[in-house]
C-alpha cells in the first residue's frame, strides 16, 4: 500500500535526523547543532504518529486484509511488528523529553535507539518486499498497457504530482528545523556534541584557575600559563609565567579574594595566588607574577587553602599551617592516619577540611578528626552557592550537607583499574544554571544537570589523548585542561524550549503528518474517502466497507 511506502520514508527522514544524536553517542562533533536536530526529529516524529493512526484506521489488525490479493500471513504479522515497533519507539521518544534523572532518561535513550534498529531491520524488509510485488505485478501487466489510453497518462500524472506533496509535507519538519533552536532533548540539554578546538598551550595541564580582576585565566602543569581575558576567549594570547617546567610540575592553582586590611594575611606582598607544584609552594600577588617560593623542604603540595588569618598547605610532609602570610609554617598532623599521603584542602564555612588515602578529616581547632570514610579525595570544589563536592580516585564524589558527606554519584560509570578499580572522578566545575562537570579521566568527562544529583557521561572524545583534568568558563566559552593541553568550545547550552517551540513543533508536525495522508488520499483524510474517492484508492475504499 502506498500508505505504507510513506511510512517508510518518513521513518527514513526520521532515522536521517537521529543521526547527530548517534554522531554524539561515540564522541563526535555534529555537523548540525542539536538544538536544530532537536526540532526536526521531535516534528518528523509527530508526522509519523499521524501515518501511524491513518495506517491503523485503513488497514487494522486482521491477518488477512480482503482488499489486497496474494498477501501471506508473514508479511501481516510483519506489519503487525512494525507498528508495535513504531509505538514504542514514539512512546520511548516522547518519555525521553520529560526531565528524568540522569540514569532514567540514559536508559529511556538505550530503550528509543535499540527499538529503532530493530524497527528499521523491519522497514527495510517491508521496502524489498513491496519493489518485489511491483516488479511481479509490472512483469504480469507489460501486456494490457497499451489500452489504458489518457486515463493511464492522467493516473501517472497524478501519482507524480502527489508524491511531490508528500515530499514537501516530508520535508517541512527539516525546512523549519532552524526556525527557533531549543535543546529539547538529553543530549541537547547536555551540550553534546561540543566541537573542542586547541585554544591554548599544547603540553601537559593539570591545573586551571580565574582571577576575577584583573580577568586573568591560568593554566598549569608542565609550566604555568597566563592569558587575560578580554572579549573573545577563543582567541586568548597565552604566556609562560613563573619558574615552572616540566621538571617543577605545577600541582594546583588557586586565587583567592584579598581579606580585610586589618587580616594578617592581607598586608603588602601576601600572595593572591598560589601555585602548589612539585618542589613546594609559590606565590604572587598577581597573576602574571613575579612567583617566590613561600615553602623550603616541602615538596608535592596537591591542596591549598586560605582564610582571614590563616594559609594552609597539603605536602608529602603532611598538613602545613602558615598564620603570617607564608612566612613561617608549622606542622599540623595530629589526629591524621596517612599524613604523608595528604592532598585535598578547603573551607566550608568556618569548617576546614582535609584529605589523605584513608578519608576525610576536619579541623577541630588543634587535631584532625575523621569526618568521612572517602578514600583518596584528589579535590574539594565548591559549587553552586556554597555546595562542596569531594572529588575521588575510586571512592567517586560526595558532598558536604552541612552535617555530614552524602554521597553523589548516580549515573557515574564504575571502571576497572586493578587496584584502583572503582568510579574515578578528579575536579567538578560549576557552570551556569545548576550544571557541574566532572572530569572523569580518560572516560571524558560526566555532567549533572540536577545540582549534582544524579550525572550522565559526556564529551568521551576529550579523554582519548589522556586524562581530563578540570573545566573552566571563560567569558561564553568552556575550557579545559587535559593531558594534551587546553581546549575550549562555545558554550553549548541555550535555553530550554519555550511552551511556543512546543506549539510550532507540534504544529508543523501535525500539518506535515495530515497533510501527506490526504495528498494520497486526493485532498481527504481516508477515512473519509470511503465513498468519494479517486481510482488508485479504491482497494482502501472496499476495506473500509468490510
Amino acid at each position: 500500500m502506498e500508505l505504507g511506502r510513506v511510512m517508510a520514508v518518513a521513518w527514513s527522514v526520521a532515522l536521517a535526523t537521529a543521526v547527530p544524536y548517534l554522531l554524539t553517542q561515540q564522541g563526535s562533533a555534529t555537523p548540525v547543532a542539536l538544538t536544530v536536530t532537536d526540532f526536526a526529529h521531535v516534528a518528523t516524529g509527530i508526522a509519523l504518529c499521524v501515518y501511524l493512526v491513518a495506517k491503523v484506521e485503513l488497514v487494522g489488525v486482521r491477518a488477512v486484509v480482503p482488499a489486497v490479493t496474494g498477501i501471506k500471513v508473514w508479511q501481516r504479522w510483519l506489519s503487525a511488528a512494525l507498528g508495535v515497533l513504531y509505538g514504542g519507539v514514539l512512546l520511548s521518544g516522547c518519555l525521553s523529553l520529560v526531565r528524568w534523572q540522569a540514569p532514567l532518561r540514559s536508559a529511556l535513550a538505550q530503550v528509543h535507539l535499540i527499538l529503532a534498529v530493530w524497527a528499521s531491520i523491519l522497514v527495510g524488509w517491508h521496502i524489498l518486499g513491496h519493489v518485489a510485488d511491483r516488479r511481479a505485478l509490472r512483469r504480469g501487466s507489460r501486456g494490457s498497457r497499451g489500452s489504458r489510453g489518457s486515463r493511464g497518462s492522467r493516473s501517472a500524472w497524478w501519482r507524480r504530482k502527489r508524491w511531490g506533496a508528500v515530499s514537501a509535507t516530508l520535508a517541512l519538519p527539516v525546512v523549519l528545523a532552524a526556525a527557533m533552536p531549543a535543546a529539547a532533548s538529553e543530549a541537547a540539554v547536555e551540550g553534546s556534541g561540543a566541537r573542542w578546538s586547541a585554544s591554548g598551550p599544547a603540553t601537559f595541564l593539570d591545573a586551571a584557575a580565574v582571577d576575577p580582576a584583573p580577568r586573568t585565566a591560568l593554566v598549569g602543569g608542565s609550566g604555568l600559563f597566563a592569558a587575560a581575558v578580554n572579549g573573545e576567549a577563543s582567541r586568548l594570547t597565552w604566556r609562560r609565567v613563573g619558574p615552572f617546567g616540566s621538571s617543577d610540575l605545577v600541582l594546583t592553582l588557586a586565587v583567592y579574594i584579598v581579606a580585610p586590611a586589618s587580616a594578617p594575611v592581607a598586608s603588602p606582598g601576601v600572595p593572591v595566588v598560589l601555585a602548589g607544584a612539585i618542589d613546594g609552594l609559590y606565590g604572587a600577588v598577581s597573576p602574571t607574577g613575579p612567583y617566590r617560593l613561600l615553602t623550603h623542604g616541602v615538596t608535592d603540595v596537591h591542596g591549598t587553602a586560605r582564610s582571614a588569618g590563616s594559609l594552609w598547605c597539603s605536602s608529602s610532609s603532611g598538613m602545613l599551617r602558615s598564620d603570617d602570610g607564608g612566612t613561617t609554617w608549622r606542622v599540623e598532623n595530629d589526629g591524621m592516619l596517612q599524613p604523608s599521603t595528604a592532598w585535598a584542602l578547603t573551607w566550608s564555612g568556618t569548617t576546614l577540611f582535609g584529605s589523605d588515602a584513608v578519608g576525610v578529616y576536619r579541623w577541630s581547632g588543634t587535631e584532625w578528626i575523621l569526618s568521612s570514610d572517602q578514600r583518596a579525595v584528589v579535590a574539594f570544589d565548591t559549587v553552586g552557592p556554597s555546595k562542596v563536592m569531594a572529588s575521588s580516585m575510586g571512592d567517586g564524589l560526595r558532598s558536604w550537607n552541612g552535617q555530614r558527606w552524602v554521597t553523589s554519584s548516580s549515573g557515574l560509570i564504575r571502571h576497572d583499574h586493578g587496584a584502583g578499580r572503582g568510579i574515578h572522578v578528579v575536579s567538578v566545575s560549576s557552570l551556569p544554571g545548576r550544571r557541574y562537570v566532572a572530569g572523569a579521566m580518560t572516560g571524558g568527562a560526566d555532567e549533572s544537570v540536577d545540582g549534582g544529583a544524579t550525572w550522565a557521561p559526556i564529551w568521551p572524545e576529550l579523554g582519548s589523548d589522556g586524562v581530563v583534568w578540570r573545566f573552566v568558563t571563560l567569558g561564553s566559552r568552556l575550557g579545559v585542561v587535559t593531558d594534551a593541553g587546553y581546549l575550549s568550545t562555545p558554550m553549548p547550552w541555550p535555553r530550554p524550549p519555550m511552551w511556543s517551540w512546543w506549539l510550532l513543533v507540534a504544529g508543523i508536525g501535525t500539518v506535515a503528518g495530515t497533510g501527506g495522508v490526504m495528498a494520497l488520499a486526493g485532498g481527504k483524510w481516508p477515512g473519509r474517502a470511503v465513498r468519494h474517492c479517486r481510482p488508485g484508492l479504491a482497494p482502501i475504499a472496499r476495506l473500509l466497507r468490510k
